[in-house]
């Protein structure tokens, strides 16, 4: 698959932010529809303080650009379908194209309308909704799913393990002076004391230093998942993404939040 652009839902926006779209357009000119920027529109209030402010925050950001009105699309020179618009615009320092569409086939449901831009302009479509993604695919659309809940759990799981270890950790370096208050002495001819320590010392330092390394770094690699059945060279480009984690506002309070769609939660 040529990966010439990509087109994001409200997914990527809520969970992602500018971080995830500044990455996404290393790799190809990224878009976004009237209908996203609707529905961003409509969580500006939203009751989840991290979805509004995300909301709020790609307005502001976008806000600050005027942009360019296109009359094709870029790279190809793919002329524009009747009724579209086109805009080059700038999301804080990252290139970001408005698609704004008249006049949709689609009647009702905001997914269908996206894949529709998707399908016209062979675009890309990168979502963090399931729902999306099989909608997608039964149009024939290529799609890019990036599933962040579970590299999320996994996260937090190696934060509390951290937590919970780094106060034994500090005590080990003191371990010498309160043994030495109990009488105990760190020697030479207490050979067994010392090599326990040390192997103490060096186990969790080891440990310690993993678990650091696994909070910290997440490959967005992983969350790119093929779509079965595509053959599929855009991976290999998402694939050279990393060093990214996104906390799941989205998927996991929200799942699907466009009408007549399934409310499906990423696992």
């Amino acid at each position: 698959m040529d990966t010439q652009r990509i087109l994001i839902d409200t997914s990527i926006v809520v969970e992602g932010g500018e971080a995830i779209i500044a990455k996404l357009e290393k790799i190809a000119p990224v878009f976004v529809t009237d209908i996203v920027l609707q529905e961003l529109d409509g969580h500006k209030n939203n009751a989840n303080g991290s979805v509004a402010f995300q909301a709020r925050e790609f307005f502001r950001r976008l806000g600050n650009s005027n942009g360019v009105e296109l009359h094709a699309m870029p790279l190809s020179n793919m002329p524009l379908e009747q009724g579209d618009t086109l805009r080059k615009m700038t999301l804080g320092n990252t290139p970001l194209h408005v698609i704004v569409r008249k006049f949709y086939k689609t009647k009702n449901i905001n997914d269908s309308k996206i894949i529709e831009v998707a399908k016209d302009y062979n675009m890309t479509l990168v979502t963090l909704d399931m729902a999306q993604r099989v909608r997608a695919m039964s149009e024939g659309v290529n799609v890019e799913t990036l599933k962040v809940a579970q590299e999320k759990e996994t996260k937090n799981q190696y934060k509390t393990a951290l937590m919970v270890l780094s106060p034994f950790y500090v005590l080990s370096f003191f371990s010498p002076l309160f043994l030495g208050f109990l009488g105990i002495k760190f020697s030479p001819s207490n050979i067994v004391l010392v090599l326990s320590y040390l192997a103490l010392l060096v186990s969790m330092t080891v440990l310690m230093n993993f678990l650091y390394a696994k909070m910290k770094k997440q490959s967005l690699a992983d969350f790119f998942k093929e779509a079965k059945g595509i053959n599929s060279e855009a991976s290999n480009d998402f694939g050279k993404i990393s060093d990214y984690t996104t906390d799941p506002i989205y998927s996991s309070h929200y799942g699907n939040i466009n009408h007549g769609a399934s409310d499906l939660k990423l696992s």
